[in-house]
């Protein structure tokens, strides 16, 4: 006999249990779940909290931190309605933990606070995601700058912050510009400069800023700052030194150099894997350099049709950092290049359970190595985990005409047109920034 399950009166008006991406990335939320496993990067939120108790000179780097859209996207479940908020302060009291009321606190008094306490609360509101609200902050005055150089730190990052919300010319230069002040600041820690100059390397060898005379000028600036540091001594700098490899490596991948870059990619490797791990920060640092190393060198092998080599980044990446859907996305991409569409199914079927930012694009790259009759029920979940994307209404438009289904081609065509209406091709895929 078939069983039928229901829930009993008594529970039926239980608040229900948070989803998974609540445990998944709880600091993002509210400050907590640090003992917990998490994805490498839920712990950009753990060590920028760290950072405020420790002293200006002995801040830790925070490598990976969440994109503008990141956040927006974990919220979109009703269970997590009340997280969806653009200043930390719009936290009910009773969701708070007290290292997010203790955020709350500082955020009040921003423009009172000592420019080193900017510095941390800048870094920590980065580290959870709440770019909206740190765009809204004051840099101060630009007198400040003379009498303490790391007011450039703050002036940086509130930058950062407007340039990914308001999407806009003016406010990309503004970012840039603010990191060359911190370049050219030589009252600033050489890392400080570092981190600025590796920064500039990578957004003029990406996207509409590509310029490869200013990755030549940045590469070089970058070199010479890497002579104060003592990696043999100080294993922070061997984080600076990896990072700086992995960024110039784009140098020689613009000139279409693959012997370069997979030697600079090699010095960065090695680099990454002397990272030490004896203590949480350590092992939250190393594994935030070496997730996006992987990454790089995943893609770079792809790039130079090595795809046994790709296969062994991605899968270790995927062994690395096994609770974000990203990373088994990824595997399941390089599946698809080397022609393994079920081992790349079960990828995207991982990344899906996962749950959000990654269900509804994992749903859709599914949709791409199954039959059609399960790719129509894989592209109506990508559908549903993300009602704004178009892209799935699309596919579903052109498979339901395949197949013959004019019903569901009008449903879902007049859907997608729907939604393009106003809206720029931006936004369209169903793929978070992260």
């Amino acid at each position: 006999m078939e069983t039928f399950l229901r829930i009993p009166e008594p529970f039926a008006g239980a608040r229900p249990a948070r989803p998974i991406e609540f445990r998944l990335w709880r600091p993002l939320f509210d400050l907590g779940g640090f003992d917990e496993a998490l994805p490498t990067r839920s712990t950009a939120a753990a060590l920028a909290l760290r950072n405020l108790d420790l002293p200006e000179d002995a801040q830790l780097p925070v490598q990976i931190r969440p994109g503008p859209a990141f956040r927006d996207r974990l919220v979109e479940s009703p269970l997590l309605a009340e997280y969806a908020l653009t200043d930390p302060a719009e936290l009910p009291e009773s969701l708070r933990t007290e290292a997010w009321s203790r955020m709350c606190r500082l955020g009040a008094r921003f423009d009172d606070l000592s420019v080193p306490d900017r510095v941390r609360l800048t870094g920590l509101l980065a580290g959870v995601g709440l770019y909206r609200h740190l765009a809204t902050l004051s840099p101060g005055p630009a007198e400040e700058v003379p009498k303490n150089p790391r007011t450039l730190l703050v002036r940086a990052r509130i930058a950062h912050a407007r340039s990914v919300t308001e999407r806009t010319a003016a406010s990309s230069g503004a970012s840039v510009e603010a990191l060359r002040d911190i370049l050219a600041c030589a009252d600033l820690p050489a890392t400080a400069r570092l981190g600025a100059a590796t920064t500039l390397v990578v957004l003029h060898a990406q996207s509409r800023l590509r310029d490869p005379a200013a990755v030549d000028r940045y590469r070089n600036a970058a070199h010479e700052l890497t002579r104060h540091l003592s990696p043999d001594d100080d294993w922070l700098d061997l984080v600076h030194l990896s990072t700086y490899w992995r960024a110039v490596s784009f140098q020689p991948f613009l000139a279409e150099d693959r012997r370069r870059t997979q030697e600079e990619l090699d010095l960065a490797e090695s680099l990454a894997r002397r990272l030490p791990g004896d203590t949480p920060e350590q092992r939250w640092i190393r594994d935030q350099n070496l997730h996006p190393l992987l990454e790089t060198r995943t893609k770079a092998a792809l790039w130079a049709g090595d795809a046994d080599g790709a296969l062994a980044f991605a899968t270790e990446l995927r062994d690395h950092d096994p609770l974000d859907g990203k990373v088994h996305v990824q595997l399941g991409d390089v599946h698809v290049r080397r022609g393994e569409p079920r081992a790349a199914l079960a990828c995207y079927l991982t990344a899906a359970a996962l749950g959000s930012p990654y269900r509804s694009l994992a749903w859709c790259k599914a949709a791409g190595v199954m039959e059609p009759a399960d790719a129509e029920h894989a592209l109506m979940c990508a559908h549903r985990g993300d009602p704004a994307a178009v892209t799935p209404l699309l596919r579903l438009e052109r498979l339901a005409r395949h197949r013959s289904d004019g019903r569901l081609a009008e449903w879902a065509g007049r859907s997608a047109r729907d939604l393009r209406m106003g809206r720029s091709e931006e936004g369209e895929l169903c793929v978070p920034n992260s």
